[in-house]
């Protein structure tokens, strides 16, 4: 937190660092598609919103052809609907006739 409110304050060493820690999520995304081949990309996750610098560095490290979307999920509602889907299948398991 401390290098995000210097960043806010312009520190350019900060700035600097968050630039560099979007480019190395870039280079994990880039490395998943050399794997895989090219995909969509979605980055997620409150780091994004540390400070901007994160996505621009994040966006300038990525080929411009490969698209970039940034997401903030409702991470209570995900954790509830995968509640309610664990409890589905845990449900489901036991009503079967072969279930252990």
């Amino acid at each position: 937190m401390a290098v995000g409110q210097a960043a806010h304050a312009q520190d350019p060493d900060a700035l600097a660092l968050l630039h560099r820690a979007g480019a190395e999520l870039a280079r994990l995304a880039l490395a998943l598609c050399h794997r895989l081949g090219p995909r969509p990309i979605t980055a997620a996750g409150r780091v994004l919103q540390l400070h901007p610098a994160i996505a621009a560095g994040l966006r300038a490290s990525l080929p411009t052809d490969l698209p970039l979307t940034l997401a903030q999920p409702d991470t209570a509602l995900a954790a509830a609907q995968r509640a309610a889907h664990s409890a589905t299948l845990r449900s489901t398991r036991s009503a079967s006739p072969n279930a252990p």
